[in-house]
């Protein structure tokens, strides 16, 4: 018995000892194990941080090159298109052909404005697509200019019988051109209307058979073929001629007198006679009809003389 339990003890020992080595041996591949994938995952984190810095870096210097770009087209700087970017099939790329896209409309529109503001207006913007509105509106303006421009040139020429089409209450400028032309035809035609009133008088003074002449500051300011006749004198002799002076040396100081006294709106009669000299020293009677009138903004004489001789 006492042999069994010696025996049976040093199984049981050896067996201990066996499980305790293959427990030790466990844990000691456990823990290298462990120990193995924190490496692999620290690495594997590493990495992945490493990369995410690099994508991010490449985005944000991408998105800041975009940004500048947009920021520089919005300041009114028209550049050439960023064509690396562009290729990308990522967001940025999409946005980055979108931005050139607008870039090209912007330069379309400039190039377009600097042709409009040289006096040519014959050219117009091809559509982008078949829905293209910014298009559409910027020919439409355009056509609405050349039109304009043209019933402006005509307007130039002394043609103001065409009748400006007004297409909405919006339209100002054909309005203000409307109203333009409407303001011409009345001065041309006020203007034709005393022209053709003035070659009436006109033609009615130069063949009356009285002289007829305006005296301002004793100055002929104007006679009529009527006082050249009777006084013998040519138009730039009786120019430079007092009136005074074609009177009678006698008669002279009365026809001075009522000059004056009519001129300060005096009673007086409004007709008298008196003699004159002509240029051959022949002495002529003559009746005076006279009246106060403006000439040139001043006061003067307005004076029918006929012949009594």
């Amino acid at each position: 018995m006492g042999y069994g339990f010696n025996l049976f003890e040093k199984i049981w020992f050896y067996s201990k000892l066996t499980l305790d080595q293959s427990r030790l041996a466990s844990e000691t591949y456990f823990r290298r194990a462990m120990f193995i994938m924190v490496i692999i995952s620290a690495f594997g984190i590493l990495v992945a941080i490493l990369i995410g810095i690099s994508v991010g870096r490449n985005l944000s210097a991408r998105t800041g090159a975009l940004a500048t770009r947009a920021n520089r087209i919005a300041s009114g700087t028209i550049e050439e298109e960023a064509e690396e970017a562009a290729v990308q099939n990522d967001e940025l790329g999409i946005l980055s052909r979108a931005l050139n896209n607008t870039l090209t409309s912007f330069r379309q529109v400039t190039e377009l404005a600097e042709e409009i503001a040289a006096g040519d207006f014959t050219r117009r913007l091809e559509r982008r697509s078949e829905n293209d509105p910014l298009v559409d509106a910027i020919n439409q303006m355009t056509e609405n200019l050349a039109e304009i421009v043209r019933q402006a040139d005509v307007i130039a020429s002394g043609d103001y019988t065409a009748d400006i089409i007004i297409r909405s209450e919006k339209d100002k400028l054909r309005l203000a051109l409307q109203n333009m032309t409407i303001s011409l035809r009345e001065r041309k035609q006020a203007k034709d209307a005393l022209r053709e009133s003035e070659e009436r008088y006109r033609a009615l003074v130069e063949n009356a058979n009285d002289s007829i002449l305006v005296i301002q500051d004793d100055i002929l300011k104007f006679h009529n073929a009527m006082t050249e006749e009777k006084t013998g004198y040519s138009s730039e002799e009786l120019a430079n001629t007092l009136f005074i002076n074609l009177v009678h040396p006698e008669d002279r100081d009365m026809v001075n007198e009522r000059y004056e006294r009519r001129l300060k709106k005096e009673k007086l009669p409004a007709s008298h006679s008196f003699r004159v000299v002509n240029k051959a020293g022949e002495e002529l009677w003559v009746h005076l009809n006279s009246t106060v009138i403006s000439w040139d903004g001043r006061p003067a004489t307005l004076n029918f003389i006929r012949d009594m001789t």
